[in-house]
């Protein structure tokens, strides 16, 4: 098995989240995240990766006491920006934020989504390649000393 987070993100990147295919802007490939050079890689792209976390016990000192867990997902959009970059980038983020709070328990993974924020830039290199890294903060909760389970 494996850890709540890695659950997590395979869910976003599965059929029943960022890949399925009705209404997914033309040619956008999702995946995990991957070392891939701007300019090699094929545009539109997604890459979703595991950033910053965090775990508290919830309200008890009992041995058992779930574990309430943030996990901030990172989620690179790129696309060839020709002229408006921004543009370019706005098919991708809306399509994101539509799938992610489709089913904002994830299929029952997580609790909630606690917070959004973009940041975006813009590359010259053979071409104008825009990206935009969207920050997610999920919620969710495991069992105390295994990440693996509710229980």
């Amino acid at each position: 098995m494996s850890s709540y987070e890695s659950q997590i993100v395979d869910f976003v990147i599965g059929s029943s989240c960022l890949t399925t295919s009705s209404g997914k802007p033309s040619g956008l490939v999702v995946g995990r995240g991957t070392a891939v050079p701007v300019q090699a890689a094929n545009h539109p792209r997604m890459d979703v990766y595991i950033g910053n976390g965090r775990a508290q016990k919830l309200n008890s000192d009992h041995p058992s006491t779930p574990m309430d867990r943030t996990v901030r997902l990172l989620i690179e959009c790129r696309a060839v920006g020709g002229t408006s970059p921004d543009l370019a980038l706005d098919p991708l983020k809306v399509w994101a934020e539509k799938r992610l709070y489709n089913d904002e328990t994830m299929g029952g993974l997580a609790a909630e989504i606690l917070g959004w924020q973009t940041e975006q830039d813009t590359r010259q290199l053979d071409k104008t390649y825009a990206l935009a890294t969207i920050a997610v903060d999920i919620r969710y909760v495991t069992a105390r000393g295994n990440p693996e389970s509710q229980t």
